[in-house]
C-alpha cells in the first residue's frame, strides 16, 4: 500500500513533541521553547532510560560551537521548569553525578500518515509496535479503544489544525478538561490561580495601566489564598514597579520565599529593589546570584542582574547576562529592550539600533525602544533619524503633555538651525515642566554647556532621579568625564552602592 511521508510525534507524561514542526505541547497548550532547549529535550527523550554524558549533549546540540558546562546546566534547568519540575524534585530529567543526565519518562511515539495512525510504545530496550487500530482521514476524528493508542484530532478546514491531549479527551471541547493541575502551581484555589495567571500576564507587558491592574489582581490572589507563594512573588514584582508601593515589595518577596524556599523570583525582586530604588547594585548582586543558583533558567533574574552590572560599569558581564536572559526568553519585550540599552551603554551603536528594531517588531509602541533609538541616533550624529524618532514618540503619546513641542515649530527650527536649536528648544520646555533634572543635564552636555550640565546632574543625584543610576555609563553624560566634578558625582554614586 502506498503511504505518504510520516508525521512524527513523541509523547510523555502530559506533553507531546511535534518533531517535524519543532513544537512542544502540554495537553492542548503550546509551550514556548527556545531552539536549543528543544534540541536538548529531543536528544534526552530519544535516549530515554540511558545516561547521556554532558560531552555528548554539548556535541549533539551545539555541534562545533563551543559552549561551557554552566550554559548546559542552565538549559537543563530551563527544561525542568518548562516541564513543571525543579532541580530538587525532578522525576523526568535526573542528574547523574559527574556524568550527565537521563530522561526517565514513559515515552510513546506516534507516526501519523495521510491515511493511517500508528502508535508505538518505546521501552528502554526496544520498540513494541501496536497494530493499527483506526484509519484517520484528513477531516475526520479517529479515536482508538486501545490503552496504548493516542487520539489525534485533525481539522481539514482552511489552515486550522490541533493536537489534543488523549488522556483528557471526552468528546467535549470544555476548557475544564484542560485546566492546570493547581496543586503543581502551589495552590488548590482555582480563583486564586486565575487571578495570579492574569496578573502575571499583565505585569509582563510593562504598560502603565496593565501594571496597575496586575497589582489589583495579585492582591486579590493572595487574599484568596494567603499560602500561595507564587502569587506573593508576583505581587512583590508588581509593587517593585510602582513608585508609591516599592517599599512593600521586599517584605512581600520575603513572605513568598518563606512559603516556598525553592522559588527564585523573590530573591531577584529584592535584588531589583536594592538596585533601582536603593541604588545599591553591589549589595543586590548576592540576591541575584541566589535567584540564579535556585533557578538558572529564570530569565528575569539574568535580565535584572545585567542591568545592575551595567550600572556599575561592568558592561562585559552585563552583556553576557542579558544574552543569557534573551536566550531563555527570546520573545520578552522587556529583555529585548534592555539588551538594546546595554548595547548603547557599550557604545555598540549599530548593534543597538538593530536590537531596538527587533524589539519594535514585537511591540511597535514599546516606549523604551523608541527612547533608546532617539538616544542612539543622536549619539551617532544621525540627527534626521533622531528627530523622526521624536515625532514618532510624540505621535504615540509617549512624551508627557507638558514636554511637547509644536510639531511645525520643531520642523521649522530643525530645518533652519539644525540640531543645536532643537536641543535648546527642548531645554526651554523641560525647564518649565516637571521633567527630571537628568534630561536637562543630557541636553546641556550635548550643547557643551558644562556648568549647566553638571548642575543639572548634581540636582538629579540629590533628587534620586532613576536615570542617574546609569550616569557612569551614559554616553551623553560621559562627554563630561574629564571634568573633576563629573568624577566626584560618579564617586558619590559608588559610595552609595558600596554601603
Amino acid at each position: 500500500m502506498e503511504t505518504t511521508e510520516n508525521r512524527r510525534f513523541i509523547e510523555f507524561d502530559d506533553f507531546r513533541i511535534d518533531v517535524e514542526e519543532r513544537l512542544l505541547f502540554r495537553e492542548s497548550e503550546q509551550v514556548a521553547v527556545a531552539p536549543k532547549d528543544f534540541d536538548l529535550l529531543l536528544v534526552l527523550v530519544e535516549n530515554r532510560g540511558r545516561t547521556v554524558t554532558k560531552e555528548d549533549l554539548m556535541n549533539s546540540v551545539w555541534q562545533e560551537t563551543y559552549v561551557y558546562e554552566g550554559n548546559l546546566n542552565r538549559h537543563i534547568s530551563t527544561l525542568r521548569r518548562l516541564l513543571g519540575e525543579s532541580h530538587r524534585n525532578s522525576k523526568l530529567i535526573t542528574t547523574v553525578p559527574k556524568r550527565g543526565y537521563r530522561f526517565n519518562g514513559e515515552v510513546r511515539e506516534v507516526c501519523v500518515e495521510e491515511s493511517e495512525l500508528v502508535a508505538e510504545t518505546r521501552t528502554q530496550y526496544r520498540f513494541a509496535i501496536n497494530e493499527v487500530t483506526e484509519t484517520v482521514k484528513t477531516s475526520r476524528l479517529a479515536m482508538s479503544v486501545s490503552s496504548l493508542v493516542i487520539v489525534v484530532l485533525v481539522f481539514g478546514v482552511g489552515a486550522m489544525s490541533a493536537v489534543w491531549g488523549w488522556r483528557h479527551f471526552n468528546g467535549n471541547s470544555s476548557a475544564a478538561a484542560f485546566a492546570p493541575n493547581l496543586k503543581e502551581h502551589g495552590t488548590e484555589n482555582a480563583e486564586a490561580y486565575e487571578l495570579f495567571a492574569e496578573g502575571r500576564r499583565l505585569w509582563k507587558t510593562r504598560a502603565t495601566e496593565d501594571l496597575h491592574n496586575a497589582t489589583i489582581k495579585l492582591e486579590q490572589a493572595v487574599e484568596k489564598d494567603p499560602q500561595f507563594a507564587r502569587a506573593h512573588a508576583a505581587l512583590a514584582d508588581a509593587y517593585a514597579f510602582d513608585y508609591f508601593s516599592w517599599v512593600k515589595a521586599e517584605s512581600v518577596a520575603e513572605t513568598a520565599a518563606l512559603l516556598d524556599p525553592s522559588l527564585a523570583e523573590p530573591h531577584a525582586t529584592i535584588g531589583f529593589v536594592r538596585t533601582f530604588w536603593q541604588w545599591k547594585p553591589k549589595v543586590a548582586e548576592q540576591h541575584f546570584k541566589r535567584a540564579i543558583a535556585i533557578d538558572p533558567g529564570y530569565a528575569t533574574a539574568h535580565q535584572w542582574y545585567a542591568m545592575s552590572l551595567a550600572s556599575r560599569g561592568r558592561i562585559g558581564l552585563a552583556l553576557a547576562e542579558i544574552r543569557l536572559a534573551l536566550e531563555l526568553e527570546p520573545s520578552s519585550i522587556a529583555i529585548n529592550a534592555d539588551m538594546c540599552q546595554i548595547l548603547y551603554f557599550a557604545r555598540r551603536y549599530d548593534s543597538a539600533v538593530e536590537q531596538c528594531r527587533r524589539t519594535l517588531e514585537i511591540d511597535p509602541n514599546f516606549i523604551n525602544a523608541h527612547q533608546y533609538l532617539y538616544e542612539i541616533f543622536t549619539a551617532l550624529g544621525m540627527y534626521d533619524e533622531a528627530i523622526d524618532r521624536y515625532f514618532i514618540m510624540e505621535k504615540l503619546g509617549l512624551i508627557p503633555q507638558e514636554n511637547l513641542l509644536d510639531s511645525e515649530d520643531v520642523r521649522t527650527v530643525f530645518a533652519t538651525a539644525r540640531i543645536r536649536a532643537f536641543w535648546e528648544r527642548r531645554i526651554e520646555v523641560l525647564k518649565s515642566s516637571r521633567s527630571t533634572a537628568y534630561r536637562l543635564g543630557q541636553y546641556y552636555s550635548r550643547l557643551d554647556n558644562k556648568e549647566a550640565a553638571l548642575d543639572s546632574f548634581k540636582k538629579a543625584f540629590e533628587n534620586r532621579d532613576l536615570d542617574f543610576l546609569f550616569f557612569a555609563v551614559d554616553p551623553t553624560a560621559t562627554l563630561l568625564s574629564k571634568d573633576p566634578r563629573y568624577v566626584a558625582l560618579s564617586n558619590n554614586l559608588i559610595d552609595i552602592s558600596d554601603n
